[in-house]
């Protein structure tokens, strides 16, 4: 039980760093889980209530759990390549209403300042999306957290030294 619990909690972590691998998994299972969510649940609101607003509003909670979700994956890929949480914050600022402002963007006229507004924040997000896939996180310690991965490695490998020492006598 206590196990589940720490890693229940170290998914909502914002401290340390992630690198990218780990981040793609949790991008895209979050994504994932979240448009089937969508698809389902959405589809199954249509059928049982024959509105669109109740299943928008259901779309809408989903990419806000969702944004809520990969705040804390963000802020330590961020960390992984050495920046703050500020984007990781401004995105959340963004994430949690998109959702529900589909709808309406939908149904503003082309060449709305608002439909480029929504187009603008949406492309800004998906540029930082892409530079926390592509880009190479720092290589070495930065000022939060020693390179994901080489940190479990050392402890391992120094654990075994020690064990050894001591079985030789010399320790």
């Amino acid at each position: 039980m206590e196990a589940w619990k720490e890693k229940f909690v170290s998914w909502f972590a914002t401290s340390g760093r992630m690198n990218r691998a780990a981040f793609v998994k949790r991008f895209f299972g979050v994504n994932l889980v979240c448009m089937a969510a969508v698809l389902v649940i959405g589809s199954r609101v249509i059928e049982e209530t024959g509105s669109v607003f109740a299943s928008n509003l259901v779309s809408g909670v989903l990419a806000a759990l969702a944004a809520v979700f990969l705040y804390s994956p963000m802020v330590r890929r961020l960390h992984d390549i050495g920046r703050d949480a500020r984007l990781a914050q401004a995105y959340l600022c963004f994430g949690i209403p998109q959702g529900f402002l589909l709808g309406k963007v939908a149904a503003l006229p082309p060449g709305s300042l608002g439909l480029y507004a929504f187009e603008a924040a949406l492309a800004a997000v998906t540029l930082l999306f892409i530079v926390l896939v592509f880009h190479a996180g720092e290589p070495r310690r930065n000022a939060y957290g020693a390179v994901p991965g080489r940190a479990a490695a050392a402890q391992q490998t120094g654990r075994k030294k020690g064990r050894r020492l001591k079985k030789a006598g010399t320790v």
